[in-house]
């Protein structure tokens, strides 16, 4: 049963966790204007303590990451955008409520002539 659970925990994460770089297509880079991209991530945590001399606290954890760039290229104008995205929750224990562990915004704009 926990190998069926962890398989359908970790197979989303698997599809989620990949490059959105767009692919090449038959625009050439000196036409281009526009240029964007970004990583996504999910990762979960367990950690489990059964007849464990040494004591320790059960916990469960998730975080979910974004990264994103979009940049615009054209003569003697540029502007660069990114983005930065995370947030994570974490539950130790039976009796413990849900709490946040992480969480960030950061964007930056910069544009240039």
């Amino acid at each position: 049963m926990k190998k069926i659970l962890l398989l359908v925990l970790l197979f989303p994460a698997m599809l989620f966790s990949r490059n959105l770089v767009p692919a090449k297509d038959s625009i050439p880079d000196s036409l281009r204007t526009w240029h964007y991209g970004g990583l996504a991530s999910l990762n979960l945590a367990q950690a489990s303590y059964t007849d464990w001399a040494a004591g320790g606290v059960n916990s469960v954890s998730a975080q979910a990451l974004f990264s994103g760039y979009l940049g615009y290229k054209k003569a003697t104008t540029t502007w660069d955008n990114t983005l930065d995205l995370a947030y994570g929750i974490l539950q130790q224990g039976k009796t413990d409520g849900v709490r946040k562990m992480d969480d960030k915004i950061d964007f930056t704009s910069k544009l240039g002539h």
